[in-house]
């Protein structure tokens, strides 16, 4: 045959029985695996898979676990977090995989006393709702600080549009050493417009609170995250921040959302 190939009596491609086509329900089958393994959070296998493709079309290709797709270690974690505290620069994916090494290390060394001073706020997955479960965020869009005085066990949630305006709201916090877990309730609110103010007032009137919850909202494009607290003293029926890391440069945290967030320190002090 091959010589009769070398000599010009047969085509010099290889004659081979054409493949058998995949049965619908097989086709299915490897589609509904193709979804599961190409899902960010399930390791393993991606299967790339055309359905009127025959079996020579199906491949399988190894690819790295996407768990945590191995931009950072628990190690250099926190300096990526820095990194884009600074500059603003790092991709949304590798700041969503280093905090998630973070959260998984269940770091147990978080003291009230190193959350002192002024925090600004620089990345956000959102909460629950809104993610869209490819482990992504964003940077936060303005100016928003949180402060924490560990004296006065007191927080400040502040959003800062500049010499134009600024909202802030003040109340007081529990710390649950244990859980890692800053819970806390507003009740007081500030507005400061230009050269006016601030004004304060109670919020304890829930019209009142509704209307500031919405232009909070407004004024940082749909990502703000006051919360109000709910009547009962259970642990986490508050609105709360359970702290994954936190060092003299950033602070991580997951909120009761269930949104991840990360904030770079400013001031050593708390705001007065």
């Amino acid at each position: 045959t091959l010589r009769r190939q070398l000599s010009g009596r047969y085509p010099a491609r290889t004659r081979c029985r054409q493949p058998a086509r995949l049965p619908r329900p097989t086709r299915a089958v490897l589609q509904m695996l193709s979804n599961f393994y190409t899902n960010p959070l399930a390791p393993g296998i991606s299967i790339q898979y055309k359905s009127n493709s025959s079996i020579s079309r199906c491949a399988f290709s190894r690819r790295r676990s996407t768990t945590i797709r191995a931009t950072a270690s628990v190690d250099t974690a926190p300096s990526l977090l820095k990194e884009a505290a600074q500059t603003r620069k790092v991709e949304a994916h590798k700041l969503y995989d280093a905090l998630r090494l973070l959260e998984k290390k269940k770091e147990k060394q978080v003291s009230l006393q190193d959350l002192n001073g002024q925090w600004q706020l620089c990345f956000t997955t959102g909460t629950k709702k809104v993610q869209t479960g490819q482990g992504t965020g964003s940077y936060f869009p303005i100016k928003a600080v949180q402060s924490f005085n560990a004296a006065e066990m007191r927080i400040r949630n502040g959003v800062y549009l500049g010499p134009v305006a600024s909202l802030w709201f003040d109340g007081p916090f529990q710390w649950r050493d244990k859980q890692r877990m800053l819970e806390f309730d507003f009740h007081k609110v500030s507005v400061k417009l230009g050269p006016l103010g601030p004004i304060s007032f109670d919020i304890g009137n829930k019209e009142a609170w509704d209307n500031l919850k919405e232009l909070e909202q407004a004024a940082s494009g749909g990502q703000g995250n006051i919360e109000k607290s709910a009547e009962s003293q259970k642990i986490g029926s508050n609105p709360f921040f359970t702290f994954v890391h936190v060092d003299e440069n950033v602070c991580a945290a997951r909120g009761r959302g269930g949104g991840l967030a990360f904030w770079s320190k400013i001031e050593n002090q708390p705001s007065s």
